[in-house]
């Protein structure tokens, strides 16, 4: 048994959802948890910024022994992915996009799916491009709201503080 840790990373707080759900599932496993909040958000930067920010932190987890990096932000996995497997090819790279397009293009009856994320994830065109790989059929819309990463990181997440930020970026949505 391998008995390296699995390292979880995101820009910011909310990878932490993951891990729970690692814990369940791999009971045994230890994990390494890195929130970068210092540089939080990253889906306002540069792809080339977002792909440095991604290998540095990356390279951290590899040289604390993590056999693998669950990459817990959308815009990590969009931007970052490809450059994370070529430059790490011994470690196993697991992004979150993937099962979430598989999951919305084989599960959403509506065959129309709003994406609403930060401007470097919609940028990538990654969740048109790959629910469109699993069922051409599907319809993806996709709002940039950069507005919403610094209040669920500041744990503002309460209609008051939601409901009026939703009504300014997502008029596109219903229109």
């Amino acid at each position: 048994m391998d008995n390296r840790a699995i390292g979880v990373f995101d820009s910011g707080l909310g990878g932490l959802s993951c891990v729970p759900a690692l814990k369940k599932k791999l009971p045994g496993e230890r994990i390494i948890y890195f929130g970068d909040t210092g540089r939080a958000p990253y889906g306002s930067r540069t792809v080339e910024n977002i792909i440095d920010l991604t290998v540095q932190v990356s390279g951290f987890l590899v040289g604390q022994g993590c056999k693998a990096i669950v990459l817990a932000c959308d815009t990590m996995s969009c931007v970052a992915y490809d450059a994370l497997c070529e430059i790490f090819p011994d470690t196993a790279i697991i992004g979150i996009v993937d099962p979430a397009c598989e999951e919305l293009a084989l599960r959403h009856k509506d065959r129309r799916i709003g994406v609403v994320a930060t401007k470097a994830t919609v940028a990538s065109g990654a969740y048109p491009d790959r629910i469109a790989a699993i069922d051409p059929s599907v319809k993806v819309f996709a709002q940039a709201v950069p507005d919403f990463v610094p209040m669920i990181e500041a744990g503002r997440t309460g209609p008051e503080d939601m409901d009026p930020v939703v009504r300014r970026n997502l008029d596109a949505f219903v229109a």
